[in-house]
């Protein structure tokens, strides 16, 4: 997990964002470089057109925030609703949209730096790629960014603004439809939001990767390869980061499109991140209390008929070696929660490890 001051919830982006991260990033190495060294490493021309390339790249990307700010966030944040828990959603609109405006702003403040080195004759040098000595702040911005995006989703924020009643909004919608075909062919406008304010960062990440590799490519072994190297690391973990973000987001939402409002009223939360679904395992539970079991990366609920109850993780213990004991041939996990203990099992060794999905995230959550 990318914990600290990369991400998660005891980091410093803030206690109320959600990222979970599979590896951690190293620390940035110094960016003191020469640029002699740099030309005796590569040539002029293959690092001036990287650098051109670079600056064409920031440019498309800006002018298409530009657009996606002036016909999708602009209409949507003009009129807030009135109904209590669209105003909850509205919010984080309001905070996605502040992350969209940090991003856009850095990305201008990049373009014009670049615009102004590449008028000089003596530009080409390693120091002129940004992506490199800012790397943290960049992989900073883009997790804050998607932290906030996924959190929308979870809360089925892009069909609600899909359905604003907004007048400006209303009237706007057909230039809308004409600008998301740019994007998208999905006709549902919730979809195509969705896409449209997270395809294009995705993208230029991928294209940030790109031009990396292309740049690690022209530089000979040593300390600047070095560098470069880490940081394409870092960004292809950044890569892999967005994806699992967006997987567990939409993951989470499909089950609270499921669940009836008695549930969802209580459980949704922007944050709350469902992990594990009984129904997903072909596994018996040895309690006739509970039929269902969710397990989320902070509580664990059970559900029988249209009641539940949920346990915070730290409460919940977990015995991995109770199968072979009672039923050799069974593979068996004890699940003991304040109120119940129940039993967990499946005879198919494939299952084995699906079925250990859930103590492994309990114990690691609660270790």
């Amino acid at each position: 997990m990318w914990e600290g001051k990369m991400g998660g919830k005891n980091s410093s982006l803030g206690n109320t964002e959600n990222s979970r991260i599979s590896a951690p990033p190293g620390d940035f190495p110094s960016r003191e470089f020469s640029c002699a060294a740099s030309f005796q490493a590569m040539s002029t021309a293959g690092i001036s057109g990287i650098l051109g390339s670079l600056l064409q790249l920031e440019e498309s990307f800006s002018s298409c925030l530009a657009r996606i700010d002036a016909l999708i966030l602009k209409p949507l944040l003009q009129a807030e609703p009135q109904d209590p828990k669209e105003k909850e959603n509205f919010q984080l609109l309001v905070l996605l949209n502040d992350r969209f405006q940090t991003l856009w702003n850095f990305t201008e403040e990049n373009s014009r730096i670049l615009r102004g080195k590449s008028q000089l004759e003596d530009s080409g040098c390693i120091q002129d790629f940004y992506i490199l000595w800012k790397g943290e702040v960049f992989l900073s911005l883009y997790i804050q960014y998607f932290v906030t995006f996924a959190n929308f989703v979870v809360v089925q924020g892009f069909e609600q603004a899909a359905r604003s009643k907004s007048e400006a909004w209303k009237l706007h919608k057909a230039v809308l439809k004409e600008f998301l075909r740019d994007f998208t062919s999905e006709s549902s406008l919730g979809l195509a939001l969705h896409l449209v304010l997270h395809k294009p960062f995705r993208e230029h990440v991928q294209s940030y990767l790109q031009l990396l590799s292309q740049l690690q490519e022209q530089l000979q072994e040593g300390s600047e390869g070095d560098v470069v190297a880490t940081v394409v690391q870092e960004f292809g973990k950044l890569e892999s980061f967005i994806g699992q973000v967006l997987d567990e987001a939409v993951f989470t939402k499909e089950l609270w499109k499921s669940l009836g409002y008695k549930f969802t009223d209580v459980l949704c939360v922007p944050e709350r991140r469902l992990l594990e679904d009984s129904r997903n395992l072909p596994i018996a539970s040895g309690t006739a209390r509970s039929e269902r079991l969710l397990l989320f990366d902070d509580v664990l609920v059970l559900i029988q008929g249209n009641s539940f109850q949920s346990f915070d993780l730290k409460l919940v213990w977990v015995d991995e070696n109770c199968g072979e004991k009672s039923a050799p041939g069974l593979h068996s996990l004890r699940i003991t929660t304040p109120e119940e203990t129940f039993i967990l099992s499946t005879k198919d060794p494939q299952m084995k490890v699906r079925l250990w999905d859930f103590p492994i995230s309990l114990l690691f959550k609660t270790g």
